[in-house]
């Protein structure tokens, strides 16, 4: 059972709000953080959360990791190893940690008898599939081939592109990009591979492939892939794997009970749940504390048990005795409940027996938001809600473990919103990066980082051309092409140091011009300076700045838009020479350097532009951009008293669309609407898989002719379609 420590109250009491560090104490290192600023969390976005053990950690909207709660361990990141009377009572960002998607806060290795937290320790997931871990490593959790503990985040070596991360207990696993599942940390209960010895590297686990999500238990582990099926491995000592007995695994072994295809899965302290792809939530393993919410006596399910909660289900968080089932507008709630464990209010369904089922949270139901995510550890929980807020509850058992972020000493029993985080200042950029080359194509041109403070760990560089990046365009210097004349070239340059947000500047714009033609040799028989300008040929018009602004560039289109006719540049005067480029969807089109473009197949729903430069200027212009819709067939024959309705849509577009059948009767010299089957018109959608056909029954109709009209309304690649058919009701 869990032994519980007396709260004792700070000397000093912890502010939740202002703007200023909390006074320092014992238990408070946050007046220990000057370089960083305390803010409103209204001014950041979460997007992920994690509840380990006693601390906890949550991602921003642009990849930045915050920490808090305990750092005996380094689990906070923020290099330093703190002793168990530091915690940090806020969220803290952690120094580096920026363009990250992902945070695990892993708990700590628990004994049958008392609780010690061996090692708290964290991983992230950044956007480029790298994986950073940090904190304590006694069984090589961290991945780095060694047992050292670690107060910085340092990458994992050794792995793919990685796409999740799962991790608890001491162990963790990884999703790579191709399907296969890595794992490392401790291994006696063979969670991680069939050897049984602590693994300090990251290993690819056997038997498993197309996998696209991993739960760590306990001491268990789970693999979901692409099917639906679910794979377990490790202790089973009370059922976590599902696998109708109580014998461990060591290695990974389909789940055969769970015949519906799954969607999601998690796991918690000897038990596991996976929702199907209906969002059924299913139950197995250790229930002791009724953490299963299934309503039952029983201590352990051996075989998955269907929970009795609103279908629909998104997410389950499994902690170590409480679990939360997430759903569209609605959470629920179960297991050990003595100090507001659950959320919802003091003395509120304190544990019975096991008895315990899922039941609504209506702390956690709000018009103006709704929960997305719910994190759940030994005795907290944390949920994440629709706009980007984060709200914990639970037990805290002292100023040394301060895992809810409220930046308060004391047990929450119903939800609280954190409101401020210790956020990292930005950079300071006077003045801001520029452009030296002197905009023309075909030269080279540098970014000039500008004046920066301090000066920054790491620099990177995205180029953009008329405001859309350009391919492979990262390093500090670029050269622009002749199909970039006229258009706007820009740097963004991002800024990184430790203890700073990640900084981005972008430079002022510099136009691309044409490379300048040389100039005439002056004529040797008059005076410097007194040449006449050469006379234009007869019938033409010397180019002019003003007049090639004024010119009514267009591009035509053929009446009938279909492959193989052209789109024509008009409007530039008579005589002037120009170079063409064509555009499809802002990307130049290889070998379209005409004032005429052949449409092609896979110009269908595409925008077609065109930049037209005049050499003489050294300017260009960009022509608006057309969308073409090439010329779809739709045909209506009758058949049998049916009308066979077939559309045909050129390559690539899908023959796909709606088709609205109408019926007419000439009634003397008036055209009357027919019903068809108790409506004006009946429409029928025609899918590629069916090549575009379909039949459909004429209703019973009184003797006479009637006029059946099929129209195509159109779709994003072809243009509207009709086709008539006559039928004699006889």
């Amino acid at each position: 059972m869990l032994i519980r420590r007396t709260l004792v109250p700070l000397a000093v009491c912890l502010a939740l709000a202002g703007a200023t560090a909390l006074p320092a104490s014992a238990g408070d290192p946050d007046a220990a953080l000057p370089d960083r600023i305390a803010a409103s969390a209204s001014t950041v976005k979460f997007v992920d959360i994690s509840a380990g053990t006693t601390h906890a950690l949550a991602v921003t909207d642009d990849g930045q990791v915050y920490a808090w709660g305990s750092n005996s361990k380094g689990e906070l990141g923020l290099g330093t190893v703190d002793s168990t009377e530091t915690a940090y009572s806020r969220p803290v960002a952690v120094p580096g940690m920026t363009d990250v998607v992902a945070v695990r806060a892993v708990s700590g290795l628990w004994d049958e008898v008392a609780v010690r937290a061996a090692s708290g320790w964290s991983a992230a997931l950044t956007d480029t599939g790298q994986v950073y871990t940090w904190g304590g490593n006694a069984h090589g959790q961290l991945g780095q081939k060694d047992r050292a503990t670690r107060p910085n985040p340092t990458r994992v070596p050794g792995l793919p592109v990685i796409t999740a991360i799962e991790g608890t207990g001491t162990h963790m696993l990884a999703v790579a990009a191709d399907g296969s599942v890595w794992g490392w940390g401790i291994n006696v209960d063979h969670q991680v591979n069939a050897s049984g010895d602590d693994v300090l590297v990251p290993t690819r686990l056997p038997g498993l492939s197309q996998v696209k999500a991993v739960a760590a238990g306990w001491r268990h582990s789970l693999a979901l892939n692409e099917k639906g099926e679910v794979w377990a491995w490790g202790s089973n000592t009370r059922g976590a794997l599902g696998l109708g007995d109580a014998t461990a695994r060591s290695s990974p072994t389909r789940v055969a009970a769970l015949t519906t295809p799954v969607k999601a899965i998690s796991a918690g302290r000897g038990y596991s749940f996976a929702i199907t792809a209906t969002g059924i939530i299913n139950a197995l393993g250790s229930n002791i504390d009724g953490q299963l919410g299934l309503g039952s006596d029983d201590i352990e399910v051996l075989s998955p048990r269907a929970v009795s909660v609103p279908t629909g289900a998104t997410q389950v968080a499994a902690g170590t005795n409480t679990s939360f089932a997430v759903g569209p507008n609605w959470v629920y709630a179960t297991g050990r409940t003595h100090d507001g464990e659950l959320g919802m209010g003091e003395g509120r369904l304190s544990k019975v027996a096991n008895l315990t089922s899922f039941m609504h949270n209506p702390a956690l139901a709000s018009p103006e938001w709704t929960i997305v995510k719910a994190a759940a550890n030994q005795s907290y929980g944390l949920a994440l809600t629709s706009t980007g807020t984060i709200r914990s509850w639970g037990y805290v058992s002292d100023e040394y473990h301060l895992p809810l972020g409220l930046g308060v000493v004391d047990t929450q029993s119903t939800p609280a919103a954190i409101t401020q985080i210790f956020a990292p200042p930005e950079f300071a950029a006077a003045p801001s990066p520029t452009i030296a080359g002197g905009g023309t194509a075909g030269v080279a041109h540098t970014a000039e980082l500008g004046t920066w403070s301090p000066a920054p760990n790491t620099v990177t560089y995205r180029w953009f051309a008329a405001g859309k990046p350009i391919d492979g365009a990262t390093a500090a210097t670029y050269t622009p092409t002749s199909a970039q004349v006229g258009a706007a070239l820009t740097v963004q340059v991002t800024a990184r140091t430790l203890g700073y947000h990640k900084t981005t500047r972008t430079s002022q714009p510099v136009v691309v011009t044409a490379p300048a033609s040389d100039p005439a040799p002056p004529d040797s028989t008059q005076p410097p300076g007194t040449q006449p300008p050469a006379a234009a040929p007869p019938g033409t018009q010397p180019p002019s700045a003003d007049g090639f602004a004024a010119a009514p560039l267009t591009i035509a289109q053929p009446t009938t838009v279909a492959t193989g006719k052209n789109l024509t540049i008009g409007g530039l005067p008579a005589g002037w020479t120009a170079t063409y480029q064509w555009y499809r969807n802002g990307k130049p089109i290889a070998g379209a350097t005409g004032p005429t473009y052949k449409i092609t197949a896979a110009d269908a729903g595409a925008k077609i532009s065109a930049i037209v430069t005049i050499p003489e200027l050294g300017q260009s212009r960009t022509i608006k951009a057309v969308t073409v819709k090439l010329t779809a067939k739709v045909t209506a024959k009758i058949k049998a008293k049916s009308v066979v309705v077939t559309l045909k849509v050129p390559k690539p577009g899908a023959a796909t669309g709606k088709v609205k059948l109408t019926l007419t009767k000439t009634v003397g010299k008036k055209t009357v609407k027919v019903k068809w089957s108790g409506k004006s018109a009946k429409t029928v959608t025609l899918k590629s898989k069916a090549k575009g056909k379909a039949t459909v029954k004429l209703p019973k109709l009184p003797k006479g002719k009637y006029k059946v009209t099929a129209t195509f309304a159109g779709n994003t690649k072809a243009a509207k379609a009709t086709a008539k058919t006559n039928y004699k009701a006889t």
